[in-house]
Protein backbone atom coordinates (compact mmCIF):
# COMPACT_ATOMS: atom_id res chain seq x y z
CA UNK A 1 0.00 0.00 0.00
CA UNK A 2 2.83 2.38 0.90
CA UNK A 3 4.54 1.59 -2.40
CA UNK A 4 1.32 2.35 -4.31
CA UNK A 5 1.11 5.73 -2.58
CA UNK A 6 4.67 6.54 -3.59
CA UNK A 7 3.96 5.58 -7.21
CA UNK A 8 0.81 7.72 -7.21
CA UNK A 9 2.75 10.70 -5.87
CA UNK A 10 5.41 10.17 -8.51
CA UNK A 11 2.86 10.21 -11.34
CA UNK A 12 1.13 13.31 -9.99
CA UNK A 13 4.44 15.11 -9.64
CA UNK A 14 5.54 14.03 -13.11
CA UNK A 15 2.33 15.23 -14.72
CA UNK A 16 2.47 18.62 -13.04
CA UNK A 17 6.15 18.93 -13.90
CA UNK A 18 5.21 18.36 -17.53
CA UNK A 19 2.65 21.12 -17.23
CA UNK A 20 5.31 23.35 -15.71
CA UNK A 21 7.56 22.94 -18.71
CA UNK A 22 4.97 22.92 -21.48
CA UNK A 23 2.16 25.29 -20.50
CA UNK A 24 1.65 28.96 -19.79
CA UNK A 25 0.73 28.10 -16.20
CA UNK A 26 4.39 27.48 -15.40
CA UNK A 27 4.91 30.93 -13.84
CA UNK A 28 1.97 30.40 -11.48
CA UNK A 29 3.11 26.90 -10.54
CA UNK A 30 6.63 28.21 -9.99
CA UNK A 31 5.42 31.02 -7.72
CA UNK A 32 2.90 29.06 -5.66
CA UNK A 33 4.36 25.55 -5.47
CA UNK A 34 8.09 25.56 -6.18
CA UNK A 35 9.46 28.91 -5.04
CA UNK A 36 8.28 28.60 -1.39
CA UNK A 37 10.00 25.23 -1.08
CA UNK A 38 13.20 26.65 -2.51
CA UNK A 39 13.13 29.67 -0.23
CA UNK A 40 12.44 27.83 3.01
CA UNK A 41 15.38 25.46 2.62
CA UNK A 42 13.28 22.35 2.02
CA UNK A 43 14.95 21.65 -1.33
CA UNK A 44 18.20 23.61 -1.19
CA UNK A 45 20.49 23.29 1.82
CA UNK A 46 20.50 27.07 2.30
CA UNK A 47 17.15 28.50 1.21
CA UNK A 48 18.48 32.04 1.08
CA UNK A 49 20.60 31.05 -1.93
CA UNK A 50 17.47 31.13 -4.13
CA UNK A 51 15.95 34.47 -3.12
CA UNK A 52 18.37 36.99 -4.68
CA UNK A 53 16.62 37.38 -8.05
CA UNK A 54 13.33 38.12 -6.26
CA UNK A 55 15.25 40.64 -4.19
CA UNK A 56 16.64 42.29 -7.32
CA UNK A 57 13.16 42.67 -8.82
CA UNK A 58 11.90 44.21 -5.57
CA UNK A 59 14.83 46.66 -5.43
CA UNK A 60 14.21 47.70 -9.04
CA UNK A 61 10.60 48.58 -8.17
CA UNK A 62 11.57 51.03 -5.42
CA UNK A 63 11.83 54.78 -6.03
CA UNK A 64 14.94 55.07 -3.86
CA UNK A 65 18.61 54.55 -4.66
CA UNK A 66 20.14 51.22 -3.66
CA UNK A 67 23.18 50.35 -1.56
CA UNK A 68 23.70 46.58 -1.56
CA UNK A 69 25.98 44.53 0.67
CA UNK A 70 27.15 41.07 -0.42
CA UNK A 71 29.26 38.48 1.32
CA UNK A 72 29.04 35.53 3.68
CA UNK A 73 27.16 35.07 6.95
CA UNK A 74 29.49 37.69 8.42
CA UNK A 75 27.89 40.41 6.30
CA UNK A 76 24.50 38.77 6.76
CA UNK A 77 24.84 39.16 10.53
CA UNK A 78 26.66 42.51 10.64
CA UNK A 79 24.92 44.66 8.04
CA UNK A 80 21.69 46.16 9.42
CA UNK A 81 20.17 48.11 6.54
CA UNK A 82 17.31 49.41 8.66
CA UNK A 83 19.64 50.85 11.29
CA UNK A 84 21.95 52.33 8.67
CA UNK A 85 19.03 54.09 6.99
CA UNK A 86 17.91 55.58 10.32
CA UNK A 87 21.37 57.12 10.70
CA UNK A 88 21.80 58.09 7.05
CA UNK A 89 21.99 61.72 6.00
CA UNK A 90 19.53 61.08 3.18
CA UNK A 91 16.08 59.50 3.07
CA UNK A 92 16.34 58.62 -0.63
CA UNK A 93 18.57 55.57 -0.18
CA UNK A 94 17.70 52.04 0.95
CA UNK A 95 20.35 49.64 2.24
CA UNK A 96 20.00 45.96 1.36
CA UNK A 97 21.65 42.91 2.89
CA UNK A 98 22.16 40.12 0.34
CA UNK A 99 24.69 38.16 2.39
CA UNK A 100 24.57 34.36 2.12
CA UNK A 101 25.93 31.88 4.64
CA UNK A 102 29.08 30.16 3.32
CA UNK A 103 29.19 32.49 0.30
CA UNK A 104 32.48 32.94 -1.56
CA UNK A 105 33.49 35.27 -4.43
CA UNK A 106 33.62 32.32 -6.86
CA UNK A 107 29.99 31.53 -6.06
CA UNK A 108 28.75 35.13 -6.08
CA UNK A 109 30.35 36.01 -9.42
CA UNK A 110 27.37 34.19 -10.97
CA UNK A 111 24.99 36.83 -9.66
CA UNK A 112 26.94 40.07 -9.94
CA UNK A 113 25.60 40.98 -13.40
CA UNK A 114 21.91 40.59 -12.42
CA UNK A 115 22.56 42.44 -9.13
CA UNK A 116 24.04 45.42 -10.96
CA UNK A 117 20.94 45.58 -13.16
CA UNK A 118 19.17 46.98 -10.08
CA UNK A 119 21.08 50.24 -10.76
CA UNK A 120 23.15 49.96 -7.61
CA UNK A 121 24.75 53.20 -6.46
CA UNK A 122 27.17 51.48 -4.10
CA UNK A 123 28.15 47.83 -3.71
CA UNK A 124 29.66 46.83 -0.37
CA UNK A 125 31.72 43.66 -0.76
CA UNK A 126 32.85 41.69 2.26
CA UNK A 127 36.53 40.89 2.11
CA UNK A 128 38.27 38.52 4.48
CA UNK A 129 40.55 35.48 4.63
CA UNK A 130 37.62 33.45 3.26
CA UNK A 131 37.71 35.63 0.11
CA UNK A 132 41.04 34.00 -0.77
CA UNK A 133 40.36 30.49 0.55
CA UNK A 134 40.98 27.23 -1.27
CA UNK A 135 38.43 25.67 -3.60
CA UNK A 136 38.91 22.21 -5.02
CA UNK A 137 39.06 21.62 -8.76
CA UNK A 138 36.57 20.25 -9.54
CA UNK A 139 34.48 21.57 -6.67
CA UNK A 140 32.98 19.50 -3.87
CA UNK A 141 29.39 18.34 -4.38
CA UNK A 142 28.07 20.79 -1.78
CA UNK A 143 29.79 23.64 -3.64
CA UNK A 144 28.18 22.57 -6.91
CA UNK A 145 24.81 22.47 -5.13
CA UNK A 146 25.26 26.03 -3.86
CA UNK A 147 26.37 27.40 -7.22
CA UNK A 148 23.51 25.68 -9.03
CA UNK A 149 21.10 27.17 -6.50
CA UNK A 150 22.53 30.58 -7.41
CA UNK A 151 22.08 29.77 -11.10
CA UNK A 152 18.47 28.62 -10.64
CA UNK A 153 16.11 31.23 -12.06
CA UNK A 154 19.01 33.45 -13.21
CA UNK A 155 17.52 35.83 -15.82
CA UNK A 156 18.28 34.71 -19.36
CA UNK A 157 18.60 38.38 -20.34
CA UNK A 158 21.49 39.02 -17.91
CA UNK A 159 25.06 39.24 -19.12
CA UNK A 160 27.24 36.16 -18.90
CA UNK A 161 30.75 37.51 -18.62
CA UNK A 162 31.05 35.52 -15.38
CA UNK A 163 31.66 32.44 -17.55
CA UNK A 164 35.17 33.75 -18.20
CA UNK A 165 36.23 32.95 -14.64
CA UNK A 166 34.59 29.50 -14.39
CA UNK A 167 37.15 26.73 -13.97
CA UNK A 168 36.86 24.32 -16.95
CA UNK A 169 36.97 21.45 -14.45
CA UNK A 170 33.73 22.74 -12.91
CA UNK A 171 31.86 23.27 -16.15
CA UNK A 172 30.19 19.86 -16.52
CA UNK A 173 28.46 19.97 -13.12
CA UNK A 174 27.19 23.56 -13.33
CA UNK A 175 23.82 24.43 -14.88
CA UNK A 176 25.13 27.24 -17.05
CA UNK A 177 23.02 26.69 -20.17
CA UNK A 178 19.27 27.10 -20.67
CA UNK A 179 18.61 23.39 -21.21
CA UNK A 180 20.54 22.52 -18.04
CA UNK A 181 18.47 25.03 -16.06
CA UNK A 182 15.26 23.48 -17.41
CA UNK A 183 16.50 20.17 -16.04
CA UNK A 184 17.22 21.86 -12.72
CA UNK A 185 13.68 23.27 -12.65
CA UNK A 186 12.26 19.83 -13.35
CA UNK A 187 14.20 18.34 -10.44
CA UNK A 188 13.11 21.17 -8.12
CA UNK A 189 9.47 20.87 -9.21
CA UNK A 190 9.46 17.13 -8.52
CA UNK A 191 10.72 17.66 -4.97
CA UNK A 192 8.41 20.62 -4.38
CA UNK A 193 5.30 18.70 -5.42
CA UNK A 194 6.30 15.72 -3.30
CA UNK A 195 6.73 17.97 -0.28
CA UNK A 196 3.42 19.72 -0.90
CA UNK A 197 1.64 16.40 -1.31
CA UNK A 198 3.19 15.13 1.92
CA UNK A 199 1.87 18.20 3.71
CA UNK A 200 -1.61 17.76 2.20
CA UNK A 201 -1.90 14.20 3.51
CA UNK A 202 -0.44 15.16 6.89
CA UNK A 203 2.86 13.33 6.51
CA UNK A 204 4.92 16.46 6.91
CA UNK A 205 4.49 19.98 8.26
CA UNK A 206 5.94 22.79 6.16
CA UNK A 207 7.53 26.05 7.25
CA UNK A 208 5.43 29.19 7.51
CA UNK A 209 7.90 31.78 6.25
CA UNK A 210 5.38 34.61 5.99
CA UNK A 211 5.05 35.01 9.76
CA UNK A 212 8.00 33.35 11.53
CA UNK A 213 10.63 36.00 10.93
CA UNK A 214 12.74 34.56 13.75
CA UNK A 215 13.26 31.44 11.61
CA UNK A 216 16.70 31.79 10.03
CA UNK A 217 16.05 29.24 7.31
CA UNK A 218 12.96 31.06 6.01
CA UNK A 219 12.69 33.68 3.28
CA UNK A 220 9.28 35.38 3.17
CA UNK A 221 7.54 35.42 -0.22
CA UNK A 222 8.16 38.51 -2.38
CA UNK A 223 4.51 39.60 -2.03
CA UNK A 224 4.76 39.52 1.79
CA UNK A 225 4.77 42.81 3.70
CA UNK A 226 7.79 41.39 5.51
CA UNK A 227 9.92 41.11 2.37
CA UNK A 228 11.31 44.66 2.29
CA UNK A 229 12.33 44.45 5.95
CA UNK A 230 13.86 41.03 5.34
CA UNK A 231 16.01 42.45 2.54
CA UNK A 232 17.38 45.11 4.87
CA UNK A 233 18.16 42.88 7.85
CA UNK A 234 17.26 39.16 7.94
CA UNK A 235 16.69 37.15 11.14
CA UNK A 236 19.95 36.37 12.91
CA UNK A 237 21.59 33.20 14.14
CA UNK A 238 21.33 32.49 17.87
CA UNK A 239 24.17 33.62 20.14
CA UNK A 240 26.16 30.46 20.81
CA UNK A 241 28.72 32.22 23.01
CA UNK A 242 26.05 33.73 25.24
CA UNK A 243 24.32 30.36 25.51
CA UNK A 244 27.47 28.45 26.49
CA UNK A 245 28.48 31.16 28.94
CA UNK A 246 25.04 31.07 30.62
CA UNK A 247 25.40 27.33 31.29
CA UNK A 248 28.44 28.02 33.49
CA UNK A 249 29.52 24.37 33.25
CA UNK A 250 32.66 24.58 31.16
CA UNK A 251 30.77 24.52 27.85
CA UNK A 252 32.31 27.81 26.71
CA UNK A 253 35.83 26.59 27.44
CA UNK A 254 35.04 23.42 25.49
CA UNK A 255 33.66 25.54 22.61
CA UNK A 256 36.99 27.33 22.45
CA UNK A 257 38.98 24.11 22.78
CA UNK A 258 39.25 21.30 20.24
CA UNK A 259 36.21 22.48 18.18
CA UNK A 260 37.95 25.80 17.47
CA UNK A 261 41.19 24.03 16.58
CA UNK A 262 39.26 21.77 14.19
CA UNK A 263 37.50 24.81 12.72
CA UNK A 264 40.83 26.48 12.01
CA UNK A 265 42.17 23.33 10.36
CA UNK A 266 39.63 23.67 7.53
CA UNK A 267 40.34 25.99 4.58
CA UNK A 268 37.10 27.98 4.96
CA UNK A 269 38.70 30.98 6.66
CA UNK A 270 42.30 30.54 5.59
CA UNK A 271 43.83 32.23 2.52
CA UNK A 272 45.39 29.78 0.10
CA UNK A 273 48.30 32.16 -0.34
CA UNK A 274 48.28 32.70 -4.10
CA UNK A 275 46.03 34.05 -6.84
CA UNK A 276 43.29 31.38 -6.96
CA UNK A 277 39.67 30.85 -8.04
CA UNK A 278 38.24 33.02 -5.29
CA UNK A 279 40.69 35.88 -5.71
CA UNK A 280 40.14 35.92 -9.47
CA UNK A 281 36.37 35.98 -8.93
CA UNK A 282 36.70 38.81 -6.39
CA UNK A 283 38.59 40.88 -8.93
CA UNK A 284 35.91 40.10 -11.52
CA UNK A 285 33.20 41.32 -9.14
CA UNK A 286 35.10 44.50 -8.25
CA UNK A 287 36.04 45.43 -11.82
CA UNK A 288 32.65 44.60 -13.29
CA UNK A 289 30.94 46.73 -10.65
CA UNK A 290 33.19 49.69 -11.40
CA UNK A 291 32.56 49.28 -15.14
CA UNK A 292 28.81 49.45 -14.43
CA UNK A 293 29.23 52.89 -12.88
CA UNK A 294 28.64 51.85 -9.27
CA UNK A 295 31.02 52.67 -6.43
CA UNK A 296 32.76 49.86 -4.54
CA UNK A 297 33.56 49.53 -0.85
CA UNK A 298 35.63 46.56 0.30
CA UNK A 299 34.65 45.89 3.90
CA UNK A 300 36.96 43.80 6.06
CA UNK A 301 34.95 42.54 9.04
CA UNK A 302 36.66 41.43 12.27
CA UNK A 303 36.73 37.91 13.65
CA UNK A 304 36.35 36.70 17.22
CA UNK A 305 39.59 37.76 18.96
CA UNK A 306 40.01 34.32 20.52
CA UNK A 307 40.08 32.82 17.02
CA UNK A 308 42.57 35.43 15.81
CA UNK A 309 44.83 34.76 18.79
CA UNK A 310 44.84 31.05 17.88
CA UNK A 311 46.13 31.64 14.32
CA UNK A 312 49.52 30.44 13.21
CA UNK A 313 52.06 33.26 12.55
CA UNK A 314 51.46 34.87 9.14
CA UNK A 315 48.37 32.69 8.58
CA UNK A 316 46.51 35.70 7.19
CA UNK A 317 49.52 37.40 5.60
CA UNK A 318 47.96 37.05 2.14
CA UNK A 319 44.83 38.83 3.37
CA UNK A 320 46.87 41.74 4.78
CA UNK A 321 48.95 42.02 1.60
CA UNK A 322 45.83 41.98 -0.58
CA UNK A 323 44.20 44.69 1.53
CA UNK A 324 47.30 46.81 1.09
CA UNK A 325 47.21 46.38 -2.69
CA UNK A 326 43.50 47.19 -2.92
CA UNK A 327 44.00 50.25 -0.69
CA UNK A 328 46.36 51.70 -3.28
CA UNK A 329 43.66 51.71 -5.95
CA UNK A 330 41.92 55.05 -6.48
CA UNK A 331 38.76 53.52 -7.96
CA UNK A 332 37.67 51.61 -4.85
CA UNK A 333 37.27 52.38 -1.13
CA UNK A 334 38.67 50.02 1.51
CA UNK A 335 37.38 49.92 5.09
CA UNK A 336 39.40 47.27 6.92
CA UNK A 337 38.03 46.65 10.41
CA UNK A 338 39.79 43.30 10.82
CA UNK A 339 42.38 44.57 13.30
CA UNK A 340 40.45 47.56 14.68
CA UNK A 341 41.08 47.62 18.48
CA UNK A 342 37.59 49.05 19.06
CA UNK A 343 36.12 45.79 17.72
CA UNK A 344 38.43 43.40 19.53
CA UNK A 345 36.01 42.33 22.27
CA UNK A 346 34.46 38.86 22.33
CA UNK A 347 31.16 40.58 23.23
CA UNK A 348 30.68 41.59 19.59
CA UNK A 349 30.48 37.97 18.41
CA UNK A 350 27.95 35.15 18.63
CA UNK A 351 30.39 32.43 17.48
CA UNK A 352 33.91 32.11 16.02
CA UNK A 353 33.40 34.47 13.09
Amino acid sequence: MENEGSIRKWWISSLITLLLVLTSSSAIVEEIIIQPKLHDGSIVELGRYTFVYDAIEHIKEQDTSAVIAIGSSKIREAFNGEEIKKNSATRSVDFYNLGLAADLPYFRAIQIEPILEAEVELLIIEIGPNSFSTLQSPLRNQDFDRMNALLYDRPISSGEQYRTIIDPNDRNELHLDFTERIGSRTDASFEAFELNLAELVGEEEGWDCDTKMSNVRCVPPPESELFHTYLQYPPQFSNAIEYFRSKDDGSLEEFYGAPLDNYLSTPNHQPEGHYNKNHQALDFIINHTIESGADVVLLGLPYNPILKNRLEPDAWKYYNESIEIYSQREDIHVLDLMWDPLLSSEDYFNDYT
